[in-house]
């Protein structure tokens, strides 16, 4: 989930074409009449607020390792026309947010002003060294959900 809390006068929203490995295709055979948006014949593996990079050939794929070039998903696989079309809707630019698609599990701490990478399509927390994509606004933890309905604020730097 991706909730904007800011203006997006300085946001891109961007449609990309879905790598073909974070799309499943669906087993169950239609006719070419019955193909429709809301009979998709394929669902795309990414949830809404998971971060995504371009692959070689252009194509948004989950990010798995930390990278400069990655970007949340505003319009993701919960979402019919998604599916049909095969497409996410990454978000460019500076902005502020909630999401839940964040590390929480490992015991990981978000204090204001935490700079963020992303791994495995969830923020969390940047080791020294590793690009930065977002500072949070915390503070949030595994022992305590001190943010609204343990969301994760954060600012995204693209500008």
């Amino acid at each position: 989930m991706l909730r904007l809390l800011s203006e997006t006068r300085l946001a891109w929203r961007r449609p990309l074409d879905v790598a073909d490995d974070d799309i499943t295709t669906n087993e169950a055979s239609t006719s070419q009449s019955e193909q429709s948006l809301a009979l998709p014949s394929q669902t795309v593996d990414i949830v809404e607020g998971q971060w995504v990079t371009l692959d070689a050939a252009g194509k948004a794929t989950l990010v798995t390792v930390p990278t400069r070039l990655a970007f949340p998903t505003f319009a993701a696989g919960e979402r019919l026309d998604v599916n049909g079309l095969g497409q996410v809707c990454g978000l460019f630019g500076m902005f502020v947010a909630e999401t839940d698609q964040f590390r929480l599990d490992t015991g990981d701490t978000y204090a204001a002003g935490t700079d963020l990478t992303v791994e495995n399509g969830l923020l969390r927390p940047a080791a020294a060294g590793e690009p930065i994509v977002a500072v949070a606004e915390g503070p949030l933890s595994a022992a305590t959900t001190a943010h609204p309905n343990g969301l994760l604020r954060f600012a995204s730097l693209r500008g």
